[in-house]
């Protein structure tokens, strides 16, 4: 049995799925499990092909779920112990990043990784000399993260994963109930490298595997970023992991954001989720051995940058 799947989801990414794959491949001489989930892409592109070539599992969506949903249900489905999640415009650069991952999660039992990240232009070859970075912080303010550039020589923590390459075990994640509750896009990395530091365990970077990112800017338009939904789910961030104090903050800054009524409107919709937010929240209740404080005092650049 294999130790790691690689978990792809996307949606309208075309010929990007099969170089990605394709690259993953021929970087290694272990192997892996592939599971693709197609959400519900309209570009009438053939993935089942690509699928079927690389002898992956495929999930279809017949309505668009966004990047959270689909990312856990390809942890629910997976069969090894470990996985990676990846976007499905991304290349490697090192033979060695199967064993890399799987060797490091073996030494944290409850520990979320990201490999770091290099530029690549919409034809994938490196931006020259652009080390895009080692993971990011998160501006508890407005949920904002912000690439981290520099890091200690011995100390490889980061407050936050960025960069599309996160990898886990499938226990761990389903302990923390993964992206469970955001809609559509956005906060996906916040929202699980917070419950990682809350629930005692370490989010850090692999400062010696490389993986190179198509961005967004370099691509055609793929998932829309919907604003009453992105806001939702920052509501949902905050009325699930933050403090009263610093939920009150981030209340006031939006509303100094965009006003008063788009913020009380917002606030209206929210209010059919928090029943289920205050389960949720008595859940890790139990799970949580830190309290936001630490979150806070983590987000400091001078803790973990030059």
């Amino acid at each position: 049995m294999n130790d790691l799947t690689v978990i792809l989801t996307f949606f309208n990414e075309g010929v990007e799925v099969l170089k990605t794959l394709q690259c993953l491949i021929s970087m290694t001489k272990k192997k892996f499990d592939i599971i693709l989930i197609n959400d519900n892409s309209n570009d009438e592109y053939d993935y089942v092909e690509i699928a079927e070539t690389f002898g992956a599992k495929y999930i279809e969506h017949v309505e668009r779920k966004g990047p959270a949903v689909s990312r856990d249900e390809g942890v629910l489905i997976c069969t090894t112990e470990y996985f990676l999640l990846l976007d499905a415009h991304m290349r490697v650069y090192q033979d060695d990043w199967v064993e890399r991952i799987v060797n490091e999660l073996k030494k944290e039992e409850k520990g979320l990784l990201c490999c770091s990240t290099l530029a690549l232009n919409k034809d994938a070859d490196l931006v020259q000399n652009r080390l895009v970075g080692y993971g990011a912080f998160i501006s508890l303010h407005d949920l904002d993260t912000h690439w981290i550039t520099n890091l200690y020589k011995d100390d490889s923590r980061i407050p936050c994963v960025l960069g599309a390459s996160y990898a886990c075990s499938k226990k761990y994640w389903m302990d923390l109930n993964g992206l469970k509750g955001l809609k559509l896009y956005g906060l996906e990395e916040q929202l699980i490298s917070m419950k990682v530091w809350l629930s005692g365990g370490k989010c850090f970077v692999l400062k010696d595997v490389c993986f190179g990112h198509i961005f967004r800017d370099e691509l055609p338009a793929s998932y829309e970023i919907t604003p009453t939904e992105y806001y939702l789910n920052q509501l949902y961030v905050v009325e699930l992991l933050y403090n009263i104090a610093y939920k009150q903050r981030f209340i006031r800054n939006l509303r100094r954001k965009m006003g008063d009524k788009i913020v009380n409107e917002l606030l209206e919709e929210f209010k059919q989720y928090r029943e289920e937010i205050a389960k949720e929240k008595l859940y890790y209740k139990i799970l949580f051995v830190k309290t936001f404080d630490f979150i806070v005092e983590f987000n400091t650049p001078s803790l973990v940058c030059h």
